[in-house]
């Protein structure tokens, strides 16, 4: 792993990275330690879909809701909702592994 947190991932596409969560920010969706699997080819919102986004400086694990057109933060009371047009969406997450 490098300095930055990122994990190269083998696959045939390339456009694939974990990154490890360094804190309990997301702990619905991802705690302490996990590596969060991104494919940052797909970045075109589906609902339902959990998504690795950025908003102003904050990396965020956000799920996206069709009906309304916005990004859900779980672990944000009251539950923070960003529009596609205030984030870059960086990739779907594609998979969650937690570790011991």
């Amino acid at each position: 792993m490098g300095d930055d947190g990122k994990v190269p991932v083998p696959g045939p596409s390339g456009t694939i990275m974990a990154l490890r969560v360094r804190d309990n920010r997301f702990k619905s969706i991802a705690k302490k330690g996990a590596y969060v699997v991104i494919d940052w080819s797909e970045r075109q919102p589906k609902d339902g879909q959990c998504y690795f986004i950025r908003h102003a400086s904050d990396d965020i694990l956000a799920h996206y809701r069709v009906g309304h057109q916005s990004f859900e933060v779980p672990d944000v009371t009251p539950m923070l909702r960003l529009t596609q047009k205030e984030v870059e969406v960086v990739g779907r997450v594609a998979y969650v592994i937690n570790t011991l």
